[in-house]
Formats: structure tokens, C-alpha cells, sequence
């Protein structure tokens, strides 16, 4: 439930781009371009930006619990963004097209998966 909370805020938030919509649309691809081209990092700190204040309304309204915990005063650039990304996509050897989701339902799991919270 949570999550669907926070991929309905991406999804008004998030332009589609070229890339998405080839035949290079594979996780990986997508995250190995993200390091290099500035539109696809501007969509991931976009994406970034809706999770955060999606986590943030989390944690006023879901009992203080949030989706992912980034250290204190955090600040998240597209860069760092899709190096986030990158780095989990790359652990999870994932090379299946972007589905659903999309990018920003793997974003999210990279956020949690880099930004655990201690339950």
C-alpha cells in the first residue's frame, strides 16, 4: 500500500523520454545510460524527489513509518541519483525491460535497499 502511494505521486511527476521507449529499455541499459545522460538524471532526481516527499508524508501519516531512511540532511542530486540506481540494478543483475513500474518502481527499490531502516 505504501508503495502504491508513492509510485500514484511519481507517475503525475515523471515525463516519458526516448530511451524508455527502444528496444534498449532494459534495466541496465537504462541505468548505465542514466550515468552519462543529464535528461535521464533529471528524471531520476525527479522521480527521486516525488519518493522523498512521498516518504516524508509516510512518516507524518503511517505511524513514523517510512519507505527508506536517508541519513539526516541528505540531499540527492540526479547524479548520485542514478549512481544509486546504477548500483543496485547492477547487484540485482537485472536485464528484463522496464515493465509496469517503470524506472521509478526500481528507484524506489534501490532507495530502500541503499537507505534501510532499522525496524
Amino acid at each position: 500500500m505504501r508503495r502504491m502511494f508513492a509510485l500514484a505521486v511519481i507517475a503525475l511527476a515523471v515525463q516519458s523520454h526516448p530511451a524508455l521507449a527502444t528496444d534498449n529499455s532494459a534495466v541496465s541499459v537504462f541505468a548505465a545510460k542514466a550515468r552519462t545522460d543529464t535528461n535521464l538524471q533529471e528524471m531520476l532526481f525527479i522521480a527521486g524527489e516525488a519518493l522523498s516527499w512521498a516518504n516524508d508524508e509516510m512518516a507524518t501519516k503511517a505511524n513514523g513509518k517510512r519507505l527508506y531512511c536517508p541519513p539526516a540532511n541528505t540531499k540527492i542530486d540526479g547524479e548520485r541519483y542514478a549512481a544509486i540506481f546504477e548500483s543496485y540494478v547492477k547487484r540485482k543483475a537485472w536485464t528484463q525491460r522496464l515493465g509496469p513500474w517503470g524506472f521509478e518502481g526500481y528507484l524506489l527499490l534501490a532507495l530502500e535497499d541503499t537507505f534501510p531502516c532499522q525496524n
